[in-house]
């Protein structure tokens, strides 16, 4: 793991190891029986170097079960008797309009139920180029670099995946695979990297370096389903077929023994030291951005022209300001336009509403998560109950829900957090409020808001919040030492029933 500070890299390893057996169901050992069927596309567009290098890859993979399908067979609806869709190199151009928008949007639905994807060279530019891959970005629109025999080194995670046998550096064939960044966009799910080019090939007017250090085989997620894609060529050297079975192998554990969503759960037992350590960490990050005093250098708008509301020149301010517009900090970002003048800390950035550096209920949680966690994307509170968001860690890759439920209760309808907590009743709900820990959330839908709770007296039903609110209901200036947010805020199980509140945890905290 490669956390941003190394003390918190400890301590969540710590957790991790310390926690797994409190938390997280033991994952049983892979199936061999049980055969994965994979759909392997053989329309338009595919190379014949895939034709004739895959049926020998899965002749050492006795369990796969693959079969030739074209795009009309696509279009069809024949994925829905399969479990992987493997995309061979060759044009990505040809392969889509071989598909055709409806053979897209059905491979799409495909992953998003749970079924996974997996691309080489033009079958990794296509989920890039038909969005669905969105946290990687092309570095060149120029995709002729030539072929060559490239060097390509494996991540810890890489090895994982692939096997001892492949820690450290190989020597693959490349030709014209796409050359990309990961993680441009902090609010999709993160893409991690299972292994780096170490050389590369210029050729056709290509920009020499940009392809040393790029990723030449990364794993993600979209929807419930798992992407990996291959920019070289494995699939032509026998001694590389390793990594293509690695690669099918974890994609196969993923279908077969992947978390249900009543599996999901963390149930009420005492955390480890390391663990809340961990979560004491992320309070302090979450209460940081809410305690920051700062005072605007020009008159601010509120993000709401209804309101009115101004932060004003030259007042003090505690906490990071509100706002539902896009311009989100977190609290490096925001401290970026301060400048100390006279023994204040003056905001001198952007000011319009829809420009000011601020953030929301959800976001604010989300930074404070990553503030230990970077696997964890910048979320709205329409993404923070269970089983709307799915990522692959950067722990064993495997794809998870990014949220737990906090006690066994049943999530009976999405976007309506007030139904399911009628619908489980409010015993069941309070048994779950008092099993909450310092750093898991509470959010609630349609209405959406979202808190971290930072402690629970189990014995009263209260459980104390922090959150980033914006104004009270009703008011129109801001309240509270000229803040927005609320800090030891008591909140009954009475109120959070009433409320309509789910309480959720953050997988990484709970393995």
């Amino acid at each position: 793991m490669k956390y941003r500070f190394a003390f918190v890299t400890l301590l969540i390893a710590m957790a991790f190891s310390a926690f797994g057996t409190v938390f997280a169901e033991e994952t049983p050992a892979a199936d061999q029986g049980v055969k994965i069927r994979v759909a392997m596309y053989d329309g338009d567009g595919v190379g014949p170097s895939g034709r004739k290098n895959f049926p020998l890859v899965f002749e050492s993979a006795p369990r796969f079960e693959m079969t030739k399908i074209d795009g009309k067979q696509v279009r069809d609806g024949i994925l829905d008797n399969f479990d992987i869709f493997l995309m061979p190199g060759g044009m990505a151009g040809e392969e889509a309009a071989s598909l055709k928008p409806e053979g897209v949007k059905k491979l799409k639905e495909f992953i998003k139920s749970g079924k996974c994807y997996i691309g080489f060279c033009a079958g990794a530019y296509f989920p890039i180029e038909q969005r669905f891959m969105d946290n990687a970005q092309l570095k060149t629109r120029n995709w002729e670099r030539g072929g060559a025999d490239l060097k390509i080194e494996s991540t810890d995670l890489g090895v994982k995946i692939f096997g001892e046998q492949f820690k450290g550096t190989q020597i693959c064939r490349y030709h014209n695979g796409p050359i990309f960044n990961v993680n441009v966009n902090p609010l999709l799910p993160p893409v991690q990297v299972l292994s780096y080019f170490r050389s590369e090939t210029a050729d056709w007017g290509a920009a020499p370096g940009n392809q040393i250090n790029s990723p030449a085989i990364v794993i993600t997620t979209y929807g419930k389903g798992t992407v990996i894609i291959l920019s070289p060529h494995p699939e032509t050297k026998p001694e590389l077929y390793g990594i293509v079975h690695g690669c099918l192998n974890h994609l196969a554990d993923n279908i077969l023994y992947g978390q249900p969503e009543q599996s999901v759960i963390r149930t009420g037992t005492t955390p480890s030291e390391e663990n809340l350590a961990v979560r004491q960490k992320i309070l302090d990050y979450m209460r940081s951005m809410a305690e920051l005093e700062w005072t605007p250098a020009e008159d601010m708008e509120w993000w709401a022209d209804k309101n009115r509301v101004l932060y004003k020149k030259g007042e003090t301010y505690h906490g990071i300001p509100y706002s539902r517009e896009w311009q989100w900090s977190n609290l490096e970002d925001f401290k970026t336009y301060l400048q100390e003048q006279d023994g204040k800390l003056v905001y001198t950035g952007p000011t319009e509403y829809y420009q000011y550096k601020a953030n929301a209920c959800a976001c604010a949680c989300s930074f404070s998560w990553r503030s230990v966690c970077p696997d964890m994307p910048v979320l709205k509170t329409i993404n923070l109950e269970p089983g709307k968001i799915y990522i692959s860690s950067r722990v064993d890759g495997k794809t998870r829900q990014a949220f737990l439920k906090v006690g066994e209760y049943k999530m009976t309808k999405y976007d309506d957090s007030k139904a399911v907590v009628n619908d489980n009743g409010k015993d069941a709900m309070f048994a779950c409020y008092a099993q909450l820990l310092p750093g898991d959330g509470l959010v609630k839908r349609p209405i959406g808001h979202a808190m971290m709770v930072m402690r629970v007296d189990a014995e009263n039903q209260t459980v104390y919040i922090i959150d980033q609110y914006g104004v009270e209901r009703g008011k129109t200036e801001l309240v509270n030492q000229n803040q927005s947010w609320h800090i030891e805020q008591p909140y009954t199980y009475e109120e959070l029933f009433e409320q309509g509140y789910l309480p959720i945890s953050p997988f990484f905290l709970n393995e």
